[in-house]
């Protein structure tokens, strides 16, 4: 929890009534809204005896309280010591004001208002005392899938608005049977204003291919027999499989069209993780934690289960059932403990979240379809994270983190106007901000199509009904060919290209609040990024304050044939640059892996200079060098060969090779000559970027304490974790992306970041 300092008002300024009494009047902004607070402050100004009201608004929570000087002085630091853990305070407001003579507590009705200062909590994990009740024969709500309470169930994907309430939520659509009424008006009761509350006689029901009769138990049946099911979860719909089942595994991977890329796995319980990979104390407790991501962990090696779901990748992706329903599929009773559960959509569109949709968007994807009666307002992909030093690093955020809320480190007067800030192209997440307030919404997807592009549109609308705010300008990436620069420009509303390299930088610094003045090197490295100059940069060192960054050096640029499409044929990356280091390239694994006719014609590019393009791509290097190793030459998803080459190098220790100085040709006569085997050579490749890396840096923090390091590239921990301990033993403040993600899932808060810094 987050708070900002105040004082304890003089109640010796304050005129009371003749009982002595005083009052307060409370303003509380942060994440405070659907997590239980207001009940929270109607028990403690019980405890302490004191009278008023607590009510949520658009902008905030708000406090009266009357009574004793001396409680209301234990009052406002207790309401931020013990508030609920899920809750975040970022501001106090507080006044003494005139007593009204007040002999009771209450939880008034809400208030709108024209702008947002409130964070709305994502959907969190059941809690232990919704398991309890669940798992409780004589429990009214024993295996009912959708029980919650005030600390746990689905918040952002109901909501339509704030202030955070049942008539604003699609829970409105189920009135309250007696005993939830009791409950919901009870200050006593954990479920005390608990907005999602229900139960089996007044909430939401399963229906199995439409049916409502013994739902569950037909879809337990048919997934044990090896059939795959559309399960409709929190914020979308779920393709699941019986991840024991091989057969059934590699059905849904081929009607998918998945090719070699990972699925998840939801597991009953961290035992039965501990299987599949390997589960230390911070991987168990990030995986019971409220967010309840998808972690990647290390594979117990030669696992026929794991090798199934996560072919040639080092980790699986390992969820535990965070909601009701998903517990009840993992049952014991079932016989089912480990599921495959991947995002239902047709290959590149966002995740489905209606019923009727699912039907017609799933079909031939899914032999049966588990729905239920609850809308989704707001889809939300699981969040995938890795540890890194034992804490999480967000690969995708989504049910569990996001909405995020972060304030911009700028002064009110330098924020502008309300804005959009679009992202990138690949792993599309928007932000919005307010004044100082920024907001980021869930992971949408790849900008490449219609489907994606309207799942976006209605995540913005969404937002900006939820916190209120009307754009008026629009941020957007400087990549003129894009779909999302595209849809900016027609908006009709002032808009300002970010380069993209900055704005991860900018992202960063947002996110560690580091405010304009302060000089930073950075280092970002990814796949792709337009670059001032029209070429493709992705291997790039910046120095300066955030708004007037330089970029001081860059990996040496190599033409590419085919450009941007370059990505999914490593071995065409590695001719690039055997070819520019004036190296012959035929007789290696990447050019042996080429048919005559794509030889020949890659040869003909490069010698003519056809569809050619300049890049200083990081991630295109690291494609190059596996393809060299014979590690991946054609990949089927973003960053395959990259990651099968992390899984290689990970058991070897840091050697790196003896080239000079971003010497390229160096790099590769001395890899080609290297008879070390694959996983050797592809970590002394990673120890020689890092060296590399770590020089440039030091050149270029003359005078300067913080160093940044982000793009997808430094999602792979070993380079990360080199570069990183190299200079914090020199002193430095290494910054990385936490909550963000280092790839461009959180580009939009660098632009939101940027946009407030220029005119």
């Amino acid at each position: 929890m987050h708070l900002l300092p105040e004082h304890i008002p003089d109640f010796d300024r304050v005129k009371g009534l003749g009982n002595g009494n005083h009052r307060l009047r409370i303003r509380v902004t942060g994440v405070v809204q659907g997590v239980g607070f207001r009940p929270f402050v109607a028990r403690l100004a019980a405890q302490l005896g004191l009278a008023g009201f607590v009510r949520n608004t658009t902008g905030a929570v708000e406090i009266e309280v009357e009574g004793a000087p001396a409680a209301l002085t234990s009052f406002v630091p207790r309401l931020t010591a013990e508030a609920p853990l899920v809750a975040t305070i970022e501001h106090v407001d507080r006044q003494a004001i005139e007593p009204l003579g007040d002999t009771a507590f209450r939880i008034a009705a809400s208030e709108r208002a024209e702008t947002s200062g409130v964070g709305l909590p994502p959907d969190l994990a059941i809690c232990a005392d919704c398991r309890r009740e669940m798992d409780d024969p004589r429990d009214r709500r024993f295996r009912y899938p959708f029980l919650n309470c005030t600390v746990c169930g689905p918040r952002y994907s109901i909501a339509d608005a704030l202030p955070y309430d049942r008539p604003l939520t699609s829970m409105r659509h189920f009135p309250l049977c007696a005993d939830c009424a009791r409950e919901y008006d009870d200050p006593s009761d954990r479920r005390y204003h608990a907005q999602p509350i229900a139960c089996p006689a007044c909430g939401p029901q399963l229906a199995f291919d439409g049916d409502t009769g013994r739902a569950l138990e037909q879809a337990c049946a048919a997934l044990g027999a090896g059939q795959i099911g559309a399960v409709r979860g929190i914020g979308g719909f779920h393709l699941a499989a019986n991840a024991r089942d091989l057969a059934a595994v590699a059905r849904l991977r081929e009607r998918k069209a998945r090719g070699t890329q990972p699925f998840a796995m939801m597991v009953r319980d961290v035992a039965t993780a501990r299987e599949f990979v390997t589960v230390d104390e911070q991987a168990a407790r990030l995986l019971g934690s409220t967010a309840a991501p998808i972690v990647l962990l290390p594979q117990r090696d030669g696992h026929p289960v794991g090798q199934a779901l996560a072919p040639g990748n080092g980790y699986l992706g390992v969820i535990l059932p965070y909601s009701p329903l998903h517990r009840l599929l993992l049952d014991s009773t079932a016989g089912l403990d480990a599921l495959v559960m991947t995002s239902a959509n047709p290959h590149g569109e966002p995740i489905v979240t209606g019923n009727h949709d699912a039907r017609v968007r799933l079909s031939g994807l899914a032999d049966f379809f588990l729905t239920h009666d609850r809308e989704i307002v707001a889809a939300a992909d699981d969040s995938v994270v890795r540890l890194h030093r034992g804490r999480a690093l967000a690969l995708r955020r989504g049910r569990g983190y996001a909405p995020l809320g972060f304030t911009l480190p700028v002064e009110s007067f330098q924020s502008q106007a309300p804005a959009l800030a679009m992202g990138a192209e690949l792993k599309a997440a928007l932000g919005l901000s307010q004044g100082t307030h920024a907001w980021l919404g869930p992971h949408v997807g790849d900008m490449e199509n219609l489907a994606t592009l309207e799942a976006f549109d209605r995540t913005l609308q969404h937002l900006c009904r939820l916190y209120r705010v009307h754009p008026e300008r629009v941020l957007h990436d400087a990549h003129p060919g894009y779909l999302s620069t595209q849809w900016a420009l027609q908006r009709g509303v002032p808009a300002l290209a970010i380069q993209h390299h900055r704005a991860h930088v900018a992202a960063v610094l947002a996110e560690h609040g580091i405010p304009p003045s302060v000089p930073v090197a950075a280092a970002v490295f990814d796949g792709t990024g337009y670059g001032d100059d029209g070429a493709i940069w992705g291997g790039e060192f910046f120095r300066g304050p955030v708004a007037q960054l330089q970029r001081c050096r860059h990996l040496p640029y190599v033409v590419l044939p085919g450009g941007d499409a370059s990505a999914k044929r490593p071995a065409l990356s590695a001719i690039a640059h055997l070819a520019a280091a004036g190296i012959d390239w035929r007789d290696t694994a990447a050019g042996r892996s080429l048919t005559p006719s794509e030889a020949a014609l890659a040869a003909r590019q490069l010698e003519r200079q056809i569809h050619c393009h300049p890049t200083s791509s990081m991630g295109r290097l690291f494609d190059a060098a596996a393809s060299l190793l014979g590690i991946r030459h054609r990949v089927t998803y973003e960053a395959q060969a990259a990651i099968e080459m992390e899984a290689l190098a990970a058991p070897h220790p840091a050697e790196p090779y003896g080239a000079a100085l971003w010497q390229l040709p160096e790099l590769w006569a001395e890899l080609l000559a290297d008879r070390a085997g694959a996983g050797r050579q592809a970590r002394r490749f990673h120890s020689t970027v890092a060296l590399w890396t770590i020089h440039t840096l030091l050149e270029l923090a003359s005078g300067i304490s913080t160093i940044v390091l982000s793009g997808g590239v430094f999602q792979n921990v070993l380079l990360l974790e080199e570069v990183s301990v190299a200079l914090e033993k020199r002193g430095f403040r290494v910054l990385v992306p936490r909550f963000l993600p280092a790839n461009d899932g959180g580009l939009a808060l660098g632009q939101l970041y940027l946009g407030a810094l220029t005119p």
